[in-house]
Formats: C-alpha cells, structure tokens, sequence
C-alpha cells in the first residue's frame, strides 16, 4: 500500500469538502429523479438487494478504505473519507482517457482555496484510492450512487446504493 500523505487528516477534516460533497448528492439524486420515476429507482434498489450471489456494496466499500481507517477518529472525518473514496471509486469506472480530467475537476471542487499543497495532497490520495480499486477491486464494475451512514444497536451501518450491472451468459 502507498505512504499516505502527510496532509491526509488535515484533508479529512477540510469543512468545505462537507458541503461539496453533500452538494455532489444532491444533485446526482436530482439527476436520477429526473431520468427515472421514483418507483423505477426503488425497483432498482430492491432488486440489487434480492440478487442472489451478489456482495453488498456496503461491504466492499468498508474493505476498500480498510487501509485509511486509522487516520479516522470522527464520523464527519468518516464521511468524507467514504466521499473521497466513493469519487474516486466512481472515476476509476470512467474510460482511462477521461479520469486525469476529472480527478483535476474533484480536487478543484473539494479544494476551493488557492492551496496548492492541499491540491496536491488531495490529488495524491484520490489517485492512491483509484489505484487501488483497479488492483483489489477491478471486477466490481458496479458504480455507487449513494450512502448513508446511519445508528443501528449504537454503532454505524453503512448503507450504499449501488447500481446493478446486469452481465450476458457467454456460453
């Protein structure tokens, strides 16, 4: 695994990536609303959940920032870690031409201020997280559209929605 950078807790806790990333949701659920009817997205969503064989992305995604998870000490610092490696997750999918691009516009966005070094660190951790998905987790092409954190029994579940890729029999 990859050194983390120095600024990665400083990074974590950076109040402007809340409001971005809660941003970021609320408009890709107002982009799904707008191409899917709400009960074409909970078909969806129940599907994903009764696909036999299938894992639960919640699981995936925990074991994704298992590496990362030291340097969180707050559920804030938790979501935006989940955030950071949800967007990078998520880059990882797009065609390889495309990622530099938008990890560009990610760090632009998470980092509004003219800091370069926290661009760079910023940078540095979205392409570690990319990495990694393409070495532990390149057969899950599943992208994930949303996640909540929530109290269950005092202490914090996951939950992620994900879309389902449907795949072809090749026999």
């Amino acid at each position: 695994m990859a050194r983390k950078s120095k600024g990665f807790e400083e990074l974590l806790s950076e109040s402007k990536y809340i409001q971005q990333q809660e941003k970021q949701w609320e408009d890709l659920k107002e982009k799904l609303s707008k191409t899917s009817t709400r009960e074409k997205i909970e078909e969806k969503i129940q599907r994903v959940k009764e696909a036999p064989g299938v894992e639960k992305m919640s699981e995936v995604l925990l074991e994704f920032i298992e590496p990362y998870r030291e340097y969180v000490d707050t559920k804030a610092a938790m979501k935006r870690l989940i955030g950071m490696a949800v967007m990078a997750w998520n880059t990882s999918l797009e065609p390889e031409n495309e990622q530099e691009e938008m990890v560009e516009e990610i760090v632009n966005e998470i980092v509004k201020d003219d800091d370069e070094e926290l661009k760079k660190q910023a940078k540095q951790i979205l392409e570690e997280l990319i990495t990694r998905k393409k070495s532990y987790f390149s057969e899950n092409k599943r992208m994930i559209m949303d996640v909540t954190i929530n109290k269950k029994a005092g202490k914090d579940q996951l939950s992620v929605i994900s879309n389902l890729i449907e795949t072809t029999d090749e026999k």
